[in-house]
């Protein structure tokens, strides 16, 4: 499959997408890595290129890894359990959510660490969204009976770190350990553990959401100004405001080097016109302009952004200087991801009642 080049960077802060543009020479080289009659869905990649997703067995969903580099499919779960939201290191751990069954029953926490796969949590109760660093320390949240608590793994001990009556979640986890979160306090408030202790980095009468932490301990949010949701960045010892607009700024995505992609779109304007930008570590680019739905960016640490939109729901990628639509086909593509390689991944609609895992690489790699 050949990839479509968009519009390459020019002295304007702004990227385009646009329509009817020719096909230009293949930047991109892009497989499908699944090929049944089954769902297969929310794949992650690691920097080695090894891909995790889960995918639908005729009975229930497993979890599967494939190695780019010897082209072997693994599956990782045989069991009467929903096995979902799989999470890759770079050391080929893999951690995710087994639940008794699809639509209810309670959910637990697996981890597979390169030869075994151990059972973290075993109980009546929901543990959702596990996060793995390359140590092999997860971090996930957890009902207690009463609300949602953080609780980390840190290769033998499972320590809770929050107990309170506020509801914890969403945690996100660095190569150290640090773990940054969300909790209320009558409003959502942003929590950074630096591995000793717990400092509440927001304390206001409104909302803060969606906090994400790069492995030198700096976190990225959005936050309510009163009037629309606006990006800050926490440098380890400042906030800076990096938008003030009239958008809903949201889900902001963070790289090693303080870069970071969100979404924004214009506020009570009756449309879902939502684009990708992009602060550079000093300018903020727009990636895309063309009045049409483009979501779920990620990022890497080269800040090369992926997301997904447009008016074919297609997967781009902006490489720096050029915006590329990696998918070009008929169907819904969803759930991307990309790794320090630029390479990148997700599932799209393959025409025959199901999706597929796609895998992009960049020519040369």
């Amino acid at each position: 499959m050949m990839s479509k080049k968009i519009v390459s960077i020019c002295s304007l802060a702004i990227v385009g997408v646009f329509a009817g543009m020719s096909i230009a020479e293949a930047a991109y080289s892009t497989k499908a890595i699944t090929q049944n009659a089954y769902t297969d869905w929310s794949p992650q990649i690691n920097d080695n290129g090894r891909v995790v997703w889960s995918g639908y067995d005729g009975t229930d969903f497993e979890i599967y890894v494939y190695d780019d580099a010897t082209h072997v499919t693994t599956q990782l779960t045989n069991n009467t359990y929903e096995d979902n939201s799989p999470q890759i290191n770079n050391s080929g751990q893999v951690v995710w959510v087994g639940q008794t069954y699809f639509g209810g029953g309670n959910k637990d926490v697996f981890f597979y660490n390169g030869t075994t796969t151990l059972r973290l949590t075993d109980n009546t109760l929901d543990e959702i969204a596990p996060m793995i660093n390359d140590n092999g320390q997860i971090v996930w949240y957890g009902f207690d009976g009463t609300d949602y608590e953080i609780y980390l793994y840190d290769g033998g001990t499972i320590t809770q770190l929050t107990n309170n009556s506020s509801w914890d979640s969403d945690p996100q986890i660095n190569a150290s350990g640090q773990v940054a979160w969300n909790g209320t306090d009558g409003d959502f408030e942003v929590y950074f553990y630096n591995g000793t202790t717990t400092i509440k980095l927001t304390d206001n009468a409104t909302d803060d959401s969606g906090a994400q932490i790069n492995d030198n301990g700096h976190i990225v949010w959005t936050g309510w100004d009163g009037a629309d949701w606006e990006i800050f960045l926490y440098n380890g010892s400042t906030t800076t405001q990096l938008t003030a607009n009239d958008y809903y700024d949201a889900s902001p995505r963070l790289n090693a080097t303080d870069q970071v992609a969100w979404i924004g779109q214009p506020v009570n304007d009756g449309t879902t016109d939502m684009e990708i930008y992009f602060y550079n570590g000093t300018t903020t680019l727009r990636l895309t302009t063309n009045g049409l739905t483009d979501w779920q960016p990620q990022i890497n640490d080269s800040g090369h952004v992926v997301w997904n939109g447009g008016s074919g729901s297609e997967i781009y990628v902006y490489d720096g200087t050029t915006t590329w639509d990696l998918s070009n086909t008929i169907g819904y593509d969803d759930f991307p991801a990309i790794n320090n390689s630029g390479q990148v991944v997700w599932d799209g609609y393959s025409g025959d009642g199901d999706t597929e895992i796609y895998l992009a690489v960049p020519r040369g790699n």
